[in-house]
């Protein structure tokens, strides 16, 4: 992170501690933003597992060296090319990350958990 840290129990950015005050940003806003961008991809986020849709497929976390970790779990639409699809929604996040709250060289690590087929494909089969 550029001029933040991270606090103890829960993640808490601070971004600013001086004379002139304190300006922080809780886990849950840092979660939204990173749903917010995930929902922005297109096709991966068409379909989101419903642990995502409750939040707990999304942790935030301090990583080595006070850098922020993202850890997300997916479901991917069936026909989509994982590594791309990974690599744009990664992007995303980290684009997101450092435009909304500053945050640059977030870590995001993406394990897929399930390939899901349309509702459509699976009654024509």
């Amino acid at each position: 992170m550029q001029s933040g840290e991270l606090g103890g129990a829960g993640v808490n950015i601070k971004l600013q501690a001086n004379a002139a005050g304190e300006l922080s940003i809780e886990e849950s806003a840092v979660r939204s933003v990173v749903e917010l961008a995930i929902r922005d991809t297109g096709d991966v986020a068409a379909r989101v597992n419903r642990r995502f849709l409750l939040g707990s497929a999304i942790r935030v976390k301090e990583g080595q060296d006070k850098k922020l970790v993202v850890d997300l779990e997916l479901t991917v639409p069936y026909g989509v090319y994982l590594p791309d699809a990974m690599r744009d929604v990664q992007t995303a996040v980290k684009e997101s990350l450092a435009k909304n709250i500053g945050i640059e060289n977030a870590v995001v690590n993406i394990a897929v958990t399930k390939v899901e087929v349309a509702a459509e494909a699976e009654r024509s089969s």
